[in-house]
């Protein structure tokens, strides 16, 4: 029995808190925000789509796709990466729509090894 990895999804169906449900193209997805046992998707268009799953069933969903968790209320899709940054607080990411989300301490050795870095 082989081990083959799981496709790189390049559409995700999300369930949204008013019942409905909207087709998200992966590579849209700038970065996901834990709010409660729901989840804030934010989009290249500004968007925000609010979803009824946690954040933990979107970090399993897109675990073979270039998004990592790195924090306990944020996933950010590496593709929108601009920089990773140090200041009194600790490390973050400044992603292409000029947000920046915080990273753990431990989160940040993962994001490095993953970078390659």
């Amino acid at each position: 029995m082989t081990d083959n990895p799981s496709p790189k999804l390049e559409q995700i169906a999300v369930h949204t808190i008013t019942n409905g449900i909207q087709i998200i193209t992966i590579s849209n997805i700038i970065y996901l925000k834990s709010d409660h046992k729901k989840t804030i998707i934010s989009l290249k268009n500004s968007e925000e789509v609010f979803a009824s799953k946690s954040i933990g069933a979107f970090e399993i969903l897109l675990k073979n796709n270039e998004f990592l968790r790195v924090h306990k209320s944020y996933i950010v899709n590496l593709e929108h990466l601009i920089s990773i940054n140090k200041n009194l607080n600790g490390h973050h990411v400044l992603l292409n729509n000029n947000k920046i989300i915080p990273i753990s301490n431990r989160k940040f050795i993962i994001l490095k090894e993953r970078l390659e870095y």
